[in-house]
């Protein structure tokens, strides 16, 4: 499906249009160039193909799986497998492609000082959102309004009765904690091999705005990186799996259809 599809060249090619466009006015600064649009890379990127790769084949719709001798499981793991597999591909082209605009433009020793951590996020990063996001596209017919719905009724939620019950906010605070940690959490290990490289994009560009005043940067190094994003992966890997060898095994009556049956 997805090896004779052509969303992974959809994918490519909408990074490399990010990549132009983020040239300016970084033309002579291929670091940057790749650098100041992290969030696209890092979050908006693999959050889109993370929904793409089951798109309108929730476990409803799934009837492929009924033709192939082989388990269902494995057949969405392996699924799971080819997506990650097409985004990590994409993200060597964009790696690539910074490379030759650095060479065109004379200036490609600058790449060197993203460093060994920077380089790693770039696919650990999306990784981890890929994750996510499958944990709302395998088990679930409308992954979309799962997602909107997280991302808007919690907060509201929140807004509206943690003035009201006071113990509320310590609970809230034990329950993300393990996303929002300073040193180790979900957020910061997104993002944490980058940290040192958006401290210096941001105080670049402060000082582009207001060359006179005083930057500070909001960015802080995450003390254990390099330990929290092994463990990251592999709780989330484990939890997608877990999800994944989960599926009910007939299919929805009004189909007919039967395991075992004709």
């Amino acid at each position: 499906f997805l090896w004779a599809s052509r969303r992974p060249l959809l994918l490519a090619v909408a990074m490399l249009a990010v990549l132009v466009l983020a040239g300016e006015p970084w033309n002579h600064d291929p670091k940057m160039r790749l650098i100041s649009a992290w969030p696209m890379w890092l979050v908006v990127v693999p959050l889109i193909w993370g929904f793409a790769v089951f798109h309108n084949e929730g476990p409803d719709n799934r009837l492929y799986f009924w033709s192939m001798p082989t388990d269902r499981s494995g057949q969405t793991l392996a699924r799971l497998a080819a997506g990650l597999t097409w985004l990590w591909v994409s993200y060597i082209g964009l790696i690539v492609a910074g490379w030759l605009f650095g060479l065109m433009d004379g200036n490609a020793w600058q790449l060197a000082e993203i460093g060994v951590a920077g380089w790693v996020n770039f696919f650990t990063g999306p990784l981890l959102v890929y994750l996510s996001i499958s944990l709302l596209t395998v088990p679930s017919n409308y992954p979309i309004r799962w997602f909107f719905g997280i991302l808007f009724v919690i907060p509201l939620f929140i807004s509206l009765f943690v003035d009201w019950i006071a113990e509320l906010e310590d609970v809230l605070e034990t329950v993300f904690a393990p996303l929002i940690n300073e040193d180790w959490g979900f957020f910061v290990t997104m993002i944490g091999g980058w940290l040192k490289d958006l401290d210096r994009l941001e105080v670049t560009l402060q000082n582009m705005m207001d060359p006179g005043a005083t930057t500070i940067s909001a960015f802080d190094a995450a003390r254990y990186w390099w330990a929290a994003t092994p463990l990251w992966i592999i709780v989330m890997a484990a939890v997608v799996t877990f999800v994944a060898t989960r599926h009910p095994d007939a299919l929805p009556r009004w189909r007919g259809l039967r395991r075992g049956g004709s």
